[in-house]
């Protein structure tokens, strides 16, 4: 394997799809979401609106440790690109993102509906970054050391 160096318009490029992606799918799926969670838009505006800040920098530092992982995870690989990618970020949302989701879910007593929401947008995200960054890499050229 060889050494990894972070490309960071492929990460800065896959961060913003991240929060793209969850617009569209928290924006199409927000009624099914809010009431697996039990709130409503009143409760939302009650903690502040839909502009508070807190949940839109999470998001965007969350997604930006991930990808960074799957940059240096496809930077690593014998052989990086979009499959690497596609592979690496379904085995991080299958092996981490998803049993902690679940579990914890299960513990909170969550409905399965809110957490198969916030999942199924974990996994279409990550397999976005994993593309990205495959494609980007398999497109930089690599420096030759002889």
């Amino acid at each position: 394997m060889g050494r990894s160096s972070i490309r960071w318009p492929p990460v800065v490029v896959a961060v913003v799809v991240q929060q793209v992606i969850g617009t569209v799918w928290y924006g199409t799926l927000a009624d099914a979401w809010m009431a697996s969670v039990g709130i409503t838009l009143a409760d939302i505006e009650a903690a502040g609106g839909a502009g508070a800040p807190l949940p839109y920098l999470l998001a965007v530092a969350f997604s930006l440790t991930s990808t960074l992982l799957l940059a240096v995870l496809i930077g690593r690989s014998d052989n990086p690109g979009p499959m690497t990618g596609l592979a690496w970020a379904f085995a991080l949302w299958a092996c981490l993102l998803l049993p902690y989701d679940w579990h914890h879910d299960a513990f909170a007593l969550a409905p399965i509906a809110g957490t198969a929401i916030d999942s199924g947008k974990d996994l279409l995200g990550l397999l976005a970054t994993g593309v990205i960054l495959g494609v980007w890499h398999r497109r930089t050229p690599t420096r030759s050391t002889t």
